[in-house]
């Protein structure tokens, strides 16, 4: 994200305010602060307490983090900088999850419901049975996770509960960048996810190699997995399978909408992209519904794999790529096993490479096969960014939006949404009509020389798209990428962001124009002005405190402007803008 920035010097009166809540006080852990282990907090935390942990001098991580988690309404957040998570290891512990020792790093048991953990990275915790994970939700309900890089244990996330206990309900995981984990001592055993209980949600996160099994396997009774990118697992991407007291019941359904699946072409182990059905004696009654995505695999091995008598799965708004162009014989949808059946398979509004096929007894229309030797083209999928690279005949304009009353209940009131890198995700942004697939076609997203200037822009007001974003043509002191942020001209040096002071009737205003992010390169960008203001020069103006209600102001093409009262005084301003 970038910064542009004009500062004006005027003699003016300010009046200061001192503000002050008052609220329990939170638990600091970390150097200089009252604790030094987590769980030494952990111990001394009431109901409601919030844990800070801050970083080890030198980025040093906290050793052997055991957390057996009992208590209510906790929430326990790495704070680091931007970008950056407080480290922690379990390297040397054995997380057996004997008695009160935990299988995981934390371990959510009973009583630990409405609980959270934020912003951390975990690593290398492991036990003798091959188990030690990073998070277990052990039969506790409404659990957060999010913002957490977790990866090289035994497996990455584990959880249990059963639906008719009503344990391990509305579990969360968001924003998690999740791999490397698994044991080549168990292999197949391990992974990146095993998840089970009444109902989990994995939200943007980026999930992939798996050491030796799944990417994510799961017996829950609901499963979402919603704007996520899933890829390059050592085995299947996803393998939803069954479990006695959770899929037997009506309605055990699953939900992938909104993601990016990729299938590694070295993958060593099952080569199949989505197994849902039954590994085990029960069966797995209820629908897979995979949605808005986009599935990408070079093998013969099916997409999706049925194994029990009622597993069903229904495909819509969907993309199934072969990036080699070449492979025949593709299956969409296979069922060999345990009375599963391709009757049972449906799909509408798909686009598909041409060695794929539909089942001829699946129930399918609106299904465009490619020609031979043809595939659509992403950004930059070698660096995992699999935005459309063309506007594509067949994808573009052909989805039909999937409202909310024609999915199962327990599916609904999760709206559309799309990857994005740190990682996370938005809501699903459009073009006219919806596209097929994970992303919509956006012709400003298009950058040629990857200089983060839009080849769009870069052509209408550069004339090409050679020049570099730091070349300043107009020699007007702002680069071409400062220009671009603030939506000035880069030919034009009279083409100026500006922040106007004036003084009538002894009133003084600051005022500036909240030109809006729209035209050519400025598709789904928002544009946003933050004031700032300070009484002696001497630090930096991003340091600076924002006036009162002028922070972020979202850019509409209004006039905004700014009268100080109160007594005599200098004061210095600075208007900053940056682009979403």
């Amino acid at each position: 994200m970038r910064y542009i920035r004009t500062s004006a010097l005027i003699g003016l009166g300010v009046v200061m305010f001192l503000a002050s809540s008052i609220h329990a006080a939170d638990l600091e852990v970390g150097p200089g602060k009252s604790y030094s282990r987590i769980e030494d907090a952990y111990s001394a935390a009431a109901t409601g307490s919030v844990i800070l942990v801050y970083p080890q001098a030198g980025g040093a991580p906290y050793d052997q983090v055991a957390l057996y988690m009992t208590k209510r309404y906790i929430t326990i957040r790495g704070v680091a900088g931007a970008g950056s998570r407080v480290l922690l290891s379990g390297q040397g512990y054995n997380y057996t999850g004997a008695g009160s020792v935990p299988r995981a790093m934390f371990q959510f048991n009973p009583g630990s419901d409405d609980s959270a953990v934020e912003n951390f990275e975990i690593k290398e915790c492991r036990n003798d049975s091959y188990n030690g994970a990073g998070f277990r939700i052990n039969q506790a309900n409404n659990i957060a996770i999010r913002n957490c890089h977790v990866h090289h244990n035994d497996m990455g996330f584990m959880s249990n509960g059963s639906v008719s206990g009503n344990t391990a309900t509305n579990q969360l995981i968001e924003n998690c960048l999740v791999h490397d984990n698994g044991n080549v001592a168990d292999p197949g055993y391990n992974h990146n996810f095993y998840l089970g209980g009444s109902d989990v949600t994995v939200r943007g996160c980026n999930v992939y190699s798996s050491t030796t099994g799944h990417n994510i396997k799961s017996r829950a009774h609901i499963t979402i997995v919603e704007g996520c990118y899933i890829h390059d697992s050592n085995n299947r991407e996803f393998d939803l399978v069954d479990d006695t007291e959770n899929t037997a019941v009506t309605g055990s359904h699953a939900m992938i909408r909104g993601c990016v699946v990729v299938k590694d072409p070295a993958c060593p182990g099952n080569k199949n992209v989505i197994h849902f059905g039954q590994d085990g004696s029960s069966d797995h009654n209820g629908t897979l519904h995979v949605l808005d995505s986009i599935i990408l695999t070079p093998f013969i091995s099916p997409v999706v794999d049925l194994s029990s008598l009622r597993a069903r799965v229904l495909f819509r708004n969907s993309v199934v790529v072969d990036p080699t162009k070449s492979t025949s014989g593709q299956a969409l949808v296979s069922a060999t096993r345990n009375g599963a059946s391709t009757t049972n398979s449906a799909g509408s509004n798909m686009w598909i490479s041409s060695g794929f096929s539909t089942p001829g007894d699946g129930v399918f229309s609106s299904v465009t096969t490619g020609s031979a030797g043809q595939a659509p083209t992403f950004l930059n999928a070698s660096a995992g960014d699999y935005r459309p690279g063309e506007s594509f005949a067949g994808i573009v304009d052909q989805a039909v939006a999937v409202p909310d009353n024609e999915l199962p209940a327990s599916l609904r009131g999760h709206g559309l949404l799309e990857f994005t890198p740190d990682p996370g995700s938005t809501t699903r942004r459009t073009l006219d009509a919806q596209d097929l697939g994970a992303y919509d076609w956006n012709p400003d997203a298009l950058d040629a020389d990857s200089d983060e200037l839009p080849d769009s822009w870069e052509g209408v007001f550069l004339g090409n798209t050679n020049l570099n974003a730091e070349a300043d043509p107009d020699s007007d002191g702002l680069t071409n990428m400062q220009e671009y942020i603030a939506g000035t001209h880069p030919g034009n040096p009279d083409s100026r962001l500006l922040l106007s002071i004036n003084t009538t009737g002894g009133l003084v205003n600051v005022s500036f124009s909240a030109s809006a992010a729209s035209g050519t390169g400025y598709t789904w960008k928002t544009r946003y002005f933050t004031l700032r203001e300070i009484e002696e020069m001497g630090t930096s103006p991003e340091t600076w405190d924002p006036v009162a209600g002028m922070s972020d102001i979202v850019a509409a093409g209004q006039a905004v402007d700014y009268s100080p009262s109160g007594p005599e005084q200098s004061l210095f301003f600075h208007l900053a803008t940056r682009l979403e």
